[in-house]
């Protein structure tokens, strides 16, 4: 009788357990080992990959060169004026710009650009939750002020029109003067980067808006219209988009891993639900002017 009530207890314990595992229990190692091969003897085994393979992965993703990318390629290019356009024409403009130094936090660099991708998600979370669609485009650059440093960010994204009314730049430079929900949102910005990176310095996180006066700063409006993003095309961009000033017409350092994106919420996907055409034009006014199409 005992010993059918001490097999059903054994029964009942859960190995997954620090108190109840008996491999927990002795701490050793070996036997998690042994356990674990014995498993994968049913499997089927992959070549191990070298320590090189594994950091090149690490920076490309398999997708992206493992050298880095010298400038925005021209379907990039197409890819992100389209989504720029196509925000606009279904009510969800791309009106704020935010740009983030990361040199001004503790983290110092995003050499990956995993720091920025996690912003977005933050901040998309954030604009959710108060029923705002989050529509956004973004680049990833190495150049400022004329020299090469670690990596910035630039993130254009949608705003409601309420929350602009009445908005005033404070400078130049950055920073925005409005209501509650656009200061509110300067804030959650320097949070997410602080959640991010580590503590921000004052110049780390700028946002740029246009204002009632319609000046939006230094970047003359160009900025909104996906343009300012853009300059780090090379000449394929700079002949697709005349538009460029010929001053942001630098280029902005070798990137590792994917250099620029949208949101899917205006990415290729959605834009051929809806049978939007700006890439088609795009595609035609690049082969009309006889630029390298990949």
């Amino acid at each position: 009788m005992n010993d059918k009530r001490d097999r059903l207890q054994r029964t009942r314990k859960n190995f997954d357990i620090w108190e109840t595992s008996r491999e927990q229990k002795n701490r050793n190692l070996l036997a998690r080992t042994h356990s674990v091969a014995e498993k994968a003897a049913h499997i089927c085994y992959e070549p191990r990959p070298s320590f090189r393979w594994a950091e090149q992965q690490k920076h490309s993703g398999r997708r992206y060169r493992v050298g880095g990318t010298s400038c925005i390629s021209l379907p990039q290019v197409i890819n992100l004026k389209s989504a720029v356009d196509f925000a606009a024409s279904i009510g969800t403009p791309l009106v704020a710009h935010c740009i983030i130094h990361w040199v001004g936090t503790d983290a110092g660099d995003d050499p990956s650009g995993e720091l920025l991708a996690q912003v977005r998600e933050l901040l998309s979370l954030w604009l959710r939750r108060r029923r705002v669609p989050f529509a956004a485009v973004w680049s990833r650059e190495k150049l400022s002020g004329g020299q090469a440093e670690v990596e910035h960010g630039h993130l254009l994204f949608h705003l409601p029109d309420a929350w602009l009314k009445g908005a005033k730049l404070a400078s130049i430079t950055g920073g925005v003067e409005g209501g509650v929900k656009l200061r509110q949102l300067e804030v959650v910005l320097s949070r997410i980067v602080r959640r991010c990176a580590g503590r921000p310095e004052d110049y780390a996180v700028k946002l740029k808006i246009p204002t009632d006066g319609g000046n939006p700063g230094p970047y003359n409006g160009r900025s909104y219209d996906g343009l300012y993003l853009l300059k780090g095309g090379g000449k394929q961009a700079w002949k697709l988009f005349p538009r460029i000033r010929r001053e942001w017409r630098k280029p902005q350092g070798i990137i590792f891993g994917k250099r620029c994106g949208c949101s899917q919420s205006i990415g290729p996907a959605a834009r051929l639900q809806a049978g939007d055409a700006h890439d088609v034009a795009l595609w035609d006014r690049a082969r009309e002017l006889k630029l390298k199409l990949r």
